[in-house]
């Protein structure tokens, strides 16, 4: 969905946001727009997770401060922004963490929610994250991209 660079049956494309919604980084309309705004603005001020600011800046910093491009996010999701599946989603992503939450408890109690929800969602936030840090700082370049990208191994 984000890069466009394949094509799915609708259905196994909402499957799919679905699961990605799963990862608790917010809705898929705002993840997606944040991702486009970041591709096309990599390593500048724009960037709403600007490499230059920092490790901790593109690591998490950028999450806690707002930053003008994610107020004009829209202009990057008007393929999805209009459907419904999509709306859903953005609007309850905290509801379908809550009720993972309660089926998680019913199953397997307490424990099941420590590890399927916080310990699964602090790690795959941190993950992600390294993404937009550790690849922007450690690594290799195998040729020259205009920003501050690398390879990074232990990342990718």
């Amino acid at each position: 969905v984000t890069h466009r660079s394949f094509q799915t049956p609708k259905w196994l494309e909402y499957f799919l946001v679905f699961c990605g919604t799963l990862a608790c980084q917010g809705g898929p309309i705002e993840w997606v727009g944040t991702h486009r705004a970041h591709h096309l603005y990599s390593d500048t001020e724009p960037d709403p997770h600007d490499s230059n600011k920092g490790f901790w800046w593109s690591h998490i910093s950028w999450l806690i401060y707002r930053r003008p491009i994610e107020l004009d996010l829209a202009r990057f999701t008007k393929d999805i922004a209009g459907d419904p599946v999509y709306q859903f989603l953005e609007k309850n992503m905290i509801f379908i963490q809550i009720a993972l939450g309660v089926v998680l408890l019913l199953l397997g109690g307490w424990s099941f929610v420590v590890w399927g929800i916080f310990v699964r969602v602090v790690f795959v936030y941190h993950c992600t994250w390294l993404v937009n840090s550790a690849t922007h700082k450690f690594g290799y370049r195998s040729h020259e991209s205009g920003d501050r990208s690398t390879n990074c191994w232990w990342v990718a």
